[in-house]
């Protein structure tokens, strides 16, 4: 593997996405659920011809620069909006549009560039193409620059895209040649990371929920599971949960689940309830964010996941299923500096978020973020401001696994 950068909304996301997608030379791959104009007081161009946002404004700039540029959103999301991204974008020269088929619904938020390529990158995250996901939500999300990594999505691509339908074009109007402003300066960046660790890619329905992954994982926790998501609806998962804390009552379960979910949402909230009820420390995030949409967590020290989808039966989906499944993107590290920078991103988010319910045991967390000064997985903090982890060693190895 090359090397791989970690970010976050609203901290250095707009930025580190942006300077992405100026960084490709052959292609653009998004797979996205869909791509909003940016302000709504108009439409794709404003008066000046200018592409209405900073991510869209590149995808047309690249084009317009030889760069290949494919777009699959979901049907139901773009044609429901006030100016749809599909037709508009299909009127663009070098640009090429699918909605997904409809046997998925799209979900996902990755991009990959230069696919099959040397230099082939991808984007797995959970932010939606929107003014509030880039400027106001939690969001969290990782670039992997490793051909091997980028390819398995490419490939993922190919398929959906091939399988899609095209949007009827719409005339885009006179679209400026300039280029884009320039994204502001994050308020805190993060360095790109090199470093040994195993990276499994997988995609859902294909492969999220297999006996190697996902769900074995949730039932076989040792010492910690901390996360930030905005939903919990899949009953399978909890109950994985459950199972760990009961046959192990020291297990360290704390989660915090977006505030907008809170008595609205009846199965998150049960299923916050259930954790609760059986040793968990459950949080309702800070309302410093307008929504807490991460779909992050670790788990034991070690291992992180970064997805686009949320702890939903669509999302996860168990092979032989009756429904409409998601498409999504996820990553899995096997990497306890990767596993710090999260502890620490999740130790200032619980520090600003509400309780659901008093915590259960993990009341006197130590600097490492772990309960009751356990510091069996402590990595000195701030993890990623030297060159003290991870970012020596440039053998680092990805592996791709399908199963």
């Amino acid at each position: 593997m090359k090397s791989f950068s970690l970010f976050l909304f609203s901290c250095s996301a707009a930025q580190t996405l942006a300077s992405f997608l100026d960084n490709a030379t052959v292609s653009i791959d998004v797979h996205q659920q869909y791509i909003y104009a940016y302000s709504s007081s108009f439409g794709w161009l404003d008066s000046n011809g200018n592409v209405n946002g900073p991510l869209s404004a590149r995808l047309v700039y690249a084009a317009q620069n030889g760069v290949t540029v494919r777009i699959i959103v979901d049907s139901t999301d773009d044609t429901e909006q006030t100016y749809p991204a599909g037709p508009f974008f299909q009127s663009i020269p070098n640009i090429s549009v699918r909605y997904i088929n409809t046997t998925l619904y799209n979900h996902n938020k990755g991009v990959v560039i230069d696919a099959y390529t040397p230099n082939a990158a991808v984007s797995v995250a959970s932010v939606n193409w929107s003014k509030t996901s880039l400027t106001a939500n939690r969001e969290a999300g990782t670039i992997v620059y490793d051909a091997a990594i980028a390819n398995y999505f490419a490939a993922i691509f190919d398929y959906d895209f091939s399988q899609g339908t095209i949007p009827a074009a719409v005339s885009a109007g006179t679209v400026t040649t300039t280029s884009p402003t320039p994204v502001a300066a994050p308020t805190k960046s993060y360095p790109r990371l090199t470093g040994y660790m195993t990276i499994t890619a997988f995609t859902n329905p294909d492969n999220a929920y297999c006996s190697q992954l996902l769900l074995p994982m949730f039932a076989s926790i040792n010492r910690t599971l901390h996360g930030e998501m905005y939903q919990i609806t899949a009953n399978d998962l909890p109950a994985a949960i459950v199972t760990s804390l009961t046959n192990n009552p020291s297990i360290d379960v704390t989660l915090i689940v977006t505030s907008a979910m809170d008595g609205s949402a009846t199965s998150t909230t049960d299923n916050e309830q259930l954790l609760y009820n059986n040793g968990a420390s459950i949080f309702a995030s800070s309302s410093t964010f307008t929504y807490t949409h991460m779909k992050t967590w670790t788990y034991d020290g070690r291992y992180t996941v970064v997805f686009s989808g949320n702890w939903a039966d669509t999302s996860i989906t168990y092979q032989g299923y009756d429904y409409q499944p998601n498409r999504e993107f996820g990553l899995l590290f096997d990497s306890t500096c990767v596993s710090a920078f999260w502890e620490n991103v999740y130790l200032a988010d619980r520090l600003i978020a509400t309780d659901f319910a008093t915590p259960q045991k993990c009341t006197n967390y130590d600097s490492c973020d772990v309960c009751n000064g356990d510091n069996l997985f402590c990595v000195t903090a701030p993890v990623f401001e030297s060159n003290g982890c991870c970012s020596t060693d440039t053998n680092a190895e990805s592996v791709v696994r399908s199963t």
